[in-house]
C-alpha cells in the first residue's frame, strides 16, 4: 500500500455488519430512482452560453472556424459540419450525420495535428450536467435537452431556479424516465 511505503502506519478495519454491500445493478437502480425523483419538478431553461462558464467539456473553449477552414474540414470529413470551434490545440466538431469512418479519423489526425472531438447534432440530449453558482457552489443537476450551437444557447431541464453561472458536463446520459442510457465521452475532457 502506498501509504505504508511512505512510512505511515495503516490500520485496517472490518466492515460494519450493518453495512450492506450492494452490487453494480443495485447501485444503478438506486441512481435511477434518484434521477426519476429529480426529473419530476423540472422546467426547461435557456442558458445563453456567453452568460455561463462551461466546464469539463471542449465545447465553448474555442473560436468558430472561418468559412474557408470549415469548407476544408467538410471536404476531409465528407459530411456537413454544423458547428466547429478551435483552440490552439483542439477542435470541437458537430456533424449533421452519424459518425465518420476510421479512415476519415486517421486522415483528420494527419491533417489537423491536434486533438479533436466529433459529435453528431443531438448526441447531447439526455446528458447529465452539474449546475453551480459563481462561487462554485452546487445548485443542482440538469439534463441537456438541446445545444443550439449557432445561437450559442444551452437548453436544459432542471428544477434549479437560481442563477446558474457554471455548467459542468458529465458523461452519463439518461432518458426522460431516469433510466441510464450509457456513457458518452464526446462532450467531456
Amino acid at each position: 500500500m502506498p501509504a505504508e511505503d511512505d512510512g505511515f502506519k495503516v490500520y485496517r478495519l472490518n466492515y460494519s455488519p450493518a453495512v450492506k454491500i450492494k452490487d453494480r445493478e443495485a447501485r444503478k437502480e438506486l441512481r435511477e430512482q434518484g434521477y426519476k425523483k429529480f426529473l419530476r419538478k423540472n422546467i426547461l431553461r435557456n442558458l445563453p452560453m456567453n452568460w455561463i462558464q462551461l466546464e469539463y467539456t471542449p465545447l465553448g473553449n474555442g473560436a468558430s472556424l472561418n468559412i474557408e477552414k470549415l469548407k476544408e474540414l467538410e471536404e476531409i470529413i465528407g459530411s456537413r459540419v454544423i458547428y466547429c470551434e478551435e483552440t490552439s490545440n483542439e477542435l470541437f466538431i458537430v456533424l449533421e450525420e452519424d459518425q465518420i469512418s476510421n479512415e476519415v479519423t486517421v486522415k483528420l489526425k494527419e491533417r489537423l495535428k491536434k486533438r479533436f472531438y466529433i459529435v453528431t447534432d443531438g448526441d447531447e440530449r439526455g446528458l447529465l450536467v452539474g449546475l453551480l453558482d459563481q462561487h462554485h457552489q452546487f445548485l443542482g443537476l440538469g439534463v441537456i435537452f438541446k445545444v443550439e450551437y449557432k445561437k450559442q444557447n444551452l437548453k436544459i431541464f432542471t428544477s434549479c431556479k437560481d442563477k446558474i453561472s457554471i455548467v459542468q458536463f458529465g458523461q452519463m446520459k439518461i432518458n426522460k424516465n431516469g433510466k441510464e442510457l450509457g456513457v458518452i465521452k464526446s462532450f467531456s475532457k
